[in-house]
């Protein structure tokens, strides 16, 4: 039996049971989806819950502790999304998988957070760390979707009025000094005739009077 055959023989039993038992409501139980992409079959589900506790060495005894960190929770899942598609005109295509491949693309290119579904649980605010995509010709036209994500936490910016009375008033802006005086060398003071005359006869000179 083939893999198409496959799901649509589990999806056929299932409304052919439907119909032949109306008065039973078991609904089915959601399909996994990634923001708008559904996965047909989900393999694999693996949730990890981290922290990290504080660890201070003493000189006897075990390390103590005194603060614990929640980390982010970490999602992984693994599924198939094949070429099969049920509606009213039959089957589709190929189509189904470029499309699929395409809106993972978008999600990794957007760096967005998403909200992820499946069976048993939903994950909100996820971002995408990881996805890989693989086929091989014994599935036929069926990818691996194996995706890694990550809870982020928003942060919301709050704007606070300051009273008028912790306002203090700016000192107004006050210009540098200039001074009239170019820039360059300035021009010597002529010699006088005392200072020429004591040069002459070897007579320390402290200045012009």
């Amino acid at each position: 039996m083939s893999f198409v055959s496959l799901v649509f023989g589990a999806v056929g039993g299932g409304l052919n049971r439907q119909r032949s038992q109306p008065q039973e409501s078991h609904a089915l139980p959601p399909q996994t989806m990634v923001a708008a992409l559904t996965m047909d079959v989900l393999i694999n589900e693996s949730t990890e819950l981290n922290s990290q506790a504080s660890r201070y060495a003493i000189e006897t005894g075990a390390n103590v502790t005194d603060n614990i960190v929640r980390e982010h929770e970490r999602l992984s899942i693994a599924g198939w999304i094949t070429g099969a598609q049920i509606n009213a005109y039959g089957t589709g295509g190929r189509s189904k998988l470029i499309g699929a491949k395409d809106a993972l693309r978008k999600i990794h290119l957007d760096r967005l957070p998403i909200t992820v579904v499946t069976g048993l649980d939903t994950y909100p605010d996820m971002v995408m760390t990881s996805c890989k995509i693989s086929r091989d010709n014994d599935k036929g036209d069926v990818y691996d979707i194996a995706c890694d994500f990550e809870q982020i936490q928003k942060v919301t910016l709050r704007s606070v009025d300051i009273p008028p009375a912790k306002v203090r008033p700016g000192k107004p802006a006050q210009k540098a000094g200039a001074t009239k005086t170019k820039a360059g060398k300035t021009a010597g003071k002529p010699a006088t005739e005392q200072h020429t005359s004591d040069l002459q006869t070897g007579v320390k000179w402290s200045g012009a009077k």
